[in-house]
């Protein structure tokens, strides 16, 4: 098995790389979070976007696995399903749901909502969900698919009829996941063909190792992989790792190297960083190497690749925060190999790193790869 994950604060394009990567893997799995991630990928000039399935499902032939390690909305799973479907007929048949995977229920929506706070959520019903699991009172897919588990709305009475109107939803959902292909925790090991696990957000948001509190309610993490697809630790062989030329974050938490001036304002224009999940604009600044060591060391990084080095084309400067300091280079006019200005950016990230820059991305679409 091999690991695809982010080695920031999320948004680096992964689904993209993935995308790209499924050609030659037969399994696609996602292994935590929930519809708080948004991966959007074009195909055929459609721009889909993904929340909960994996970004291998565009792909025909892969199977796509949402492991137990994941937090599942089933009314936005049904949403998501007969969107895609759209561009890709059949597509739930090749897809896979652990029946061990943790539900979002309406109680964790309306909660979350209602608490929103300092720490930047989504809104989705993640953190509630995941505290719920913790504390050993979750729901499962197995709950509502084998044992016909029903919420009773009943203790909503005198809020608002909206409350009611997601738990109408609910039970629409629950209903649509009984005719997907709920399969046991182990499935993953039993298949045969190559598998390439699928990692939302980033790094810098891992519940452990991420800008605590400002982090998600998940193992973000490479390692993560293992225990959110039921796999065993050894089974992980292959750490892809990505990042963006720059850095961007969404919502709160500190933010070294951001750029509250024109120059973040024309990286947030010119990369469309607005948050595929909430709309939010994207937090932008230079690209921080301090924190992308770390990520790299900690994910157990073998191929590393960076996206969106077409948005800093055209720039007086580029600047990079290192040892806590920035250093500043010559921008470059296009985003190609022979050009030296943007060749000397590369090999001063590598060297910092110690780690070569196996693939760049210069454009949004899966053509717009350069191996180097």
């Amino acid at each position: 098995m091999d690991v695809l994950i982010g080695l920031q604060f999320g948004d680096e394009a992964k689904s993209k790389i993935t995308d790209m990567l499924a050609e030659k893997y037969d399994i696609v799995a996602r292994y935590q979070g929930g519809a708080n991630s948004g991966h959007t990928i074009y195909h055929e000039g459609n721009k889909i976007v993904l929340h909960l399935i994996p970004s291998g499902i565009i792909q025909p032939h892969t199977k796509n696995f949402l492991g137990n390690g994941m937090v599942i909305d089933p009314y936005g799973l049904m949403q998501e399903i007969l969107e895609v479907e759209k561009y890709i007929p059949g597509a739930r048949d090749r897809i896979y749901i652990s029946e061990n995977a943790h539900i979002v229920t309406p109680y964790h929506l309306l909660e979350d909502i209602e608490n929103l706070n300092s720490i930047g959520s989504t809104g989705k019903g993640i953190g509630p969900c995941y505290r719920d699991k913790v504390y050993r009172q979750g729901y499962r897919v197995v709950d509502f698919i084998k044992n016909n588990l029903v919420i009773d709305p009943i203790d909503l009475l005198g809020k608002d009829e909206n409350d009611f109107f997601e738990f109408e939803q609910f039970r629409q959902g629950t209903e649509f996941m009984k005719t997907l292909n709920v399969v046991p925790s182990n499935w993953l090991r039993e298949q045969e063909g190559t598998i390439l696990a699928e990692g939302a957000q980033g790094t810098m948001l891992d519940i452990d190792h991420g800008s605590y509190p400002y982090v998600t309610s998940s193992t973000t993490i490479s390692s993560g992989a293992a225990t959110g697809l039921s796999m065993p630790p050894q089974s992980v062989k292959r750490v892809y790792g990505v990042c963006k030329a720059y850095l961007t974050r969404v919502g709160n938490g500190e933010m070294l190297s951001e750029l509250t001036n024109e120059i973040g304002e024309k990286i947030q224009k010119v990369g469309r960083e607005f948050g595929a999940t909430t709309g939010r604009p994207r937090r932008c600044g230079w690209l921080n190497l301090d924190e992308l060591k770390d990520s790299v060391e900690l994910n157990g990084v073998t191929d590393l690749i960076m996206t969106k080095v077409d948005v800093l084309e055209n720039m007086d400067t580029v600047e990079l925060y290192s040892d806590g300091e920035y250093h500043t280079f010559p921008g470059w006019e296009k985003s190609d190999l022979s050009d030296t200005n943007l060749i000397r950016f590369i090999n001063f990230i590598e060297k910092k790193l110690e780690k070569k820059i196996d693939m760049i991305s210069v454009s949004p679409e899966r053509e717009g790869i350069i191996i180097i």
